[in-house]
């Protein structure tokens, strides 16, 4: 299914939904033939307060432009309003629209400029500058990656839409307001006022000029040889652009001059008229490929035309395209994993930091046990010190607990480790508030070096083996490390250096003072 959409000098818009017959080439060869009935409007209405300049359909959007400053956007398929945009912030009236696909558009206007707008939320991604007039027509390459324009002040330019700057730049001998790509995309026509002139892409250069009574109004290629041009002449022209030679020309083709001719499928095109009449025509005979304009089919708008606008099937990507597609959903697809990388390596980083928090907690808390601990020695080693009638014996006990009390820390990491494994705090106060010598049997609970016996849902403790601690069966890291240092056999004193004493220990030098 295609759509035609027509424009006037009033604003208003009218479209037609073309039939399959329509788009099909007749068998016969006949020069008699009957006309298709012409489909009613589908729709019909005043899209903009001034002068429509330019119409441009994908397969399911339409885009018009006017002297009213706006761009009016719209869904054929749904037969919905996007709304209008201003070119350039209002700038100046919209005089040419082109879409690439569905997914661009490029418009351009009187203040010179032209804009390039993304479909999917109609957003101007860039806006080029480069032309001192008002912008004719632009023409988009078949791989999209060039445009080229024509402007008021005399010049070609050839734009990389990819960077939104312009590569090459020609001068006219006189304004254009028309451009074409051959669609062998190897050459483009410009229109000027007397003559249509064919010019080589690579050089530039200027293959054939193409001349017209009058000052040709529109043109489109209607096969890939075959050039069909309008204007004030009323008729229409066949031109083969390879040899420049016109092998077809129909007088009186319109009853008014021809102001637009849009392309509706493979062969077949539309002219329009200001007389508002909006015919369709076979451009070549299909069996022998020479000029032939058969009139298919003639729709009546009751408008003054000013430009036509058929909508196109979607853009088929070439080899080369696919491939790119290719590379970028594998680069796409290795960015993607790349982020699950980056994601799984900061949650693990995220884990190992609770780790570390969670090792920094239970060690503050070991400090402060030890803290405690401290506190409770002094206490304790105070009330050693008031008790003093036992004698040398008791002094030689309190030396013993003094040892004692150096490995108390062990003690106390392990009452920590207790505490993660599950023991109530009343095991771990009763671990604190027993003497010395019990402490120490209190196990990291690897039933090896002062394990646990479990009797019910206490644990009671057992004394602590002499032997040394294995290590490798204990889960923790951080907490039972620093208690294995403490738990094995008692290492030898420091060795003094020469010259100095030994300090006695602290119970005896306290009684001393």
């Amino acid at each position: 299914m295609v759509y035609l959409v027509g424009g006037g000098y009033e604003g208003q818009i009218i479209g037609f939904e073309l039939p399959a017959s329509a788009l099909q080439q007749p068998a016969s060869s006949s020069k008699k033939h009957r006309l298709l009935e012409a489909p009613p409007p589908i729709f019909a209405f005043s899209a903009h307060a001034g002068c429509i300049r330019s119409i441009a359909c994908s397969s399911a959007l339409l885009a018009t432009g006017a002297t009213d400053n706006t761009l009016g956007c719209y869904n054929l398929r749904k037969r919905r309003s996007y709304g209008k945009l201003l070119q350039q912030d209002g700038g100046g009236a919209v005089s040419c629209l082109r879409f690439f696909g569905e997914s661009h558009l490029i418009s351009a206007g009187e203040d010179g400029e032209l804009c390039i707008w993304r479909t999917s939320d109609w957003e101007c991604l860039l806006r080029m500058k480069g032309h001192k007039g008002a912008v004719h027509d632009v023409a988009i390459h078949p791989s999209g990656r060039l445009a080229i324009s024509v402007a008021a002040d005399r010049k070609l330019m050839l734009w990389n839409l990819t960077t939104g700057k312009c590569s090459y730049t020609s001068s006219l001998a006189q304004p254009s307001h028309m451009l074409r790509w051959t669609p062998a995309a190897d050459g483009y026509v410009v229109g000027a006022p007397g003559a249509l002139l064919v010019h080589e892409l690579r050089s530039g250069v200027q293959l054939h000029s193409l001349p017209h009574g009058a000052a040709p109004l529109a043109m489109e290629f209607g096969t890939a040889r075959l050039l069909v041009s309008g204007g004030e002449e009323k008729s229409l022209r066949c031109w083969d652009v390879a040899t420049g030679e016109c092998e077809l020309t129909l007088p009186g083709a319109h009853a008014a001059r021809v102001k637009a001719i849009a392309k509706v499928a493979d062969n077949v095109l539309a002219s329009g008229s200001t007389d508002g009449a909006v015919k369709l025509w076979l451009v070549a005979d299909p069996a022998t490929g020479k000029a032939k304009l058969q009139p298919l089919m003639q729709l009546e708008t009751r408008m003054r035309l000013t430009t036509l606008g058929a909508s196109t099937q979607p853009v088929r990507p070439t080899a080369a395209t696919k491939g790119e597609e290719g590379e970028d959903e594998d680069e796409e697809d290795g960015e993607d994993e790349d982020e699950d990388v980056e994601a799984d390596g900061e949650e693990e980083y995220a884990d190992e930091s609770e780790d570390g928090e969670e090792e920094g907690e239970e060690d503050q808390g070991e400090e402060e046990g030890e803290e405690e601990g401290e506190d409770e020695d002094e206490d304790e080693e105070g009330e050693e010190e008031d008790d003093d009638e036992d004698g040398e014996e008791e002094d030689d006990d309190e030396d013993e607990e003094d040892e004692e009390d150096e490995d108390e820390p062990a003690a106390v990491a392990a009452a920590a480790a207790v505490v993660r494994k599950g023991v109530g705090k009343a095991a771990v106060a009763a671990a604190r508030t027993a003497k010395p010598a019990q402490r120490r049997a209190v196990a990291p609970a690897n039933g090896k070096a002062g394990g646990s016996e479990s009797n019910g849902k206490s644990r009671v403790p057992v004394p602590a083996r002499k032997s040394e601690p294995d290590m490798g069966a204990v889960p923790t890291k951080g907490v039972l490390k620093r208690a294995s240092a403490y738990a094995g056999a008692a290492a030898p004193p420091p060795k003094a250096a020469k010259g100095a004493k030994e300090s006695p220990p602290s119970g005896k030098k306290k009684k001393k003072q």
